[in-house]
């Protein structure tokens, strides 16, 4: 079985990505044999939100050259868009609550972004 983090391969970070976060709708890229369901209990476990939807995009590959004349295709990869529902935060200790949200949003945050990036850092 695989963990939410082999499911969740990295997050997508571009211009038009971004224009939905204000929506609460985050783009990232998962593994291809992923389904909508295990997508959504992987971003359910790794960021402690409640998805409201999934919708998934298979990116075909593109046809390059690769050295001299000879043609080569770029791996095709699947694309979610979640959209993400609030938390229902507890009446009391909410300062509490509201404080391990924000260190556990950017402690996933961080493992996210610096797991499985190449030493590239594409």
């Amino acid at each position: 079985m695989a963990t939410a983090y082999d499911i969740i391969i990295r997050p997508i970070i571009t211009e038009r990505a971004m224009s939905g976060a204000a929506d609460k709708k985050y783009v990232f890229e998962v593994a291809k044999d992923a389904g909508k369901i295990e997508i959504k209990k992987a971003v359910e476990e790794i960021f402690g939100v409640k998805v409201a939807s999934v919708n998934t995009l298979t990116v075909p590959g593109k046809e390059k050259r690769m050295g001299a004349g000879r043609p080569g295709m770029t791996k095709t990869w699947k694309r979610p868009m979640s959209s993400w529902r609030r938390i229902p935060r507890p009446s009391s200790s909410s300062k509490v609550w509201s404080d391990k949200r924000k260190e556990c949003n950017a402690t996933c945050l961080s493992k996210l972004l610096s797991r499985r990036l190449p030493p590239d850092g594409r």
